[in-house]
């Protein structure tokens, strides 16, 4: 109907990815008019090669997406992850405090911050920010399934009930939200 449009590609794209299908994705992204190439289509290209292992490659793609959109927080969620993977801890916290100050509903940076935070420690602060990104991010299944395990492993039970249940009534056909809170109510 609108060969031209590209917001079908991206979203599509989008649901690959939430489904870890990020070869799929990629071959969506690339079918895309090479000279008409955006930010967010670099970006996700980034997250994608980065979830393939393709280091180089996700760093490339972040780095064009921030030269189009130096606020772009997917790209600056992915510059992150690769710091992390690189175990340089103060690049990819500031990478992802970068990505938070841009978009401060983009969920999923919250919770790479929460896991350097874990990883650091400091459970409080990690759980806190594992809360905000599933508060953001209910229905990305990596997210709910951090927040959950730190839950767990926090015996935080009555305060993420609460989340729990608000995520549940904003999203009642979710089947992983609703197999958490079942998990949750159980070690209750």
């Amino acid at each position: 109907q609108a060969p031209g449009e590209r917001q079908p590609y991206i979203q599509l794209a989008q649901m690959l990815i939430e489904k870890k299908r990020f070869d799929d994705a990629l071959g969506i992204l690339a079918s895309l008019p090479e000279n008409n190439f955006d930010s967010r289509q670099y970006a996700l290209m980034g997250y994608c090669h980065e979830a393939l292992g393709n280091d180089r490659s996700a760093e490339d793609y972040a780095d064009q997406a921030l030269a189009n959109l130096p606020a772009s927080a997917l790209a600056l969620n992915v510059k992150g992850v690769l710091a992390f993977k690189r175990n340089d801890k103060a690049a990819a916290e500031a990478w992802f405090r970068r990505a938070i100050e841009s978009d401060p509903c983009f969920g999923e940076s919250y919770t790479n911050l929460g896991s350097l935070k874990w990883e650091a420690g400091e459970q409080k602060e990690a759980l806190d920010a594992f809360e905000r990104g599933f508060i953001l991010s209910p229905t990305i299944d990596d997210v709910a399934t951090a927040y959950h395990t730190a839950v767990v492993e926090t015996k935080s039970f009555d305060r993420a009930e609460r989340v729990f249940r608000e995520a549940r009534a904003l999203h009642p056909t979710h089947k992983r939200l609703a197999f958490l809170m079942i998990a949750l109510l159980l070690q209750q």
